[in-house]
């Protein structure tokens, strides 16, 4: 847009100019919206796949070694691998420690008392476990574990 001045010249911005400050725009904006976390079902659905291949990897720990008994200890927010009912100094997949801490938002519950999936030294776990997963607005992922043979579904 150009405004003629009262001595003859003209000032305002060229096509180049307008342009550029567009793409710019449009760079800061795409930055902005790429910093917005995940929206909670896609964080629990994330959390439900971590805790499968966790569950999946205690009961191949279990199976595979006849002389510790192997568990998963859930406290509030996060879930630890234990081996003879203490910390175990095995890190869990993925992890760089024996605990996982869930996302932000994201509960879990457990159908036992004793908040602990345990697993029979050389078998899987004892009994049938249905461990929930559910987000602030109350979606919930079920995970089933089936005694003795450890299948997740």
């Amino acid at each position: 847009m150009k405004v003629k001045l009262r001595d003859g010249t003209s000032r305002g911005f060229t096509l180049i100019e307008v342009s550029a400050v567009l793409i710019m725009i449009g760079i800061l904006s795409t930055l902005l919206v790429s910093r917005i976390p995940l929206n909670s079902e896609n964080d629990l659905r994330a959390e439900a796949e971590i805790l499968t291949a966790h569950i999946r990897y205690v009961t191949l720990l279990a199976l595979s070694n006849d002389q510790d008994q192997w568990s998963i200890a859930f406290t509030g927010g996060s879930y630890s691998l234990e081996k003879n009912s203490s910390s175990a100094t095995v890190s869990l997949p993925g992890e760089n420690d024996n605990t996982h801490t869930l996302s932000s938002g994201i509960s879990i519950t457990v159908d036992v008392e004793t908040q602990t999936l345990m697993f029979q030294i050389g078998t899987g776990p004892v009994v049938d476990y249905t461990i929930t997963l559910k987000n602030e607005n109350a979606v919930t992922r079920t995970i089933t574990v089936h005694k003795e043979t450890g299948y997740v579904e």
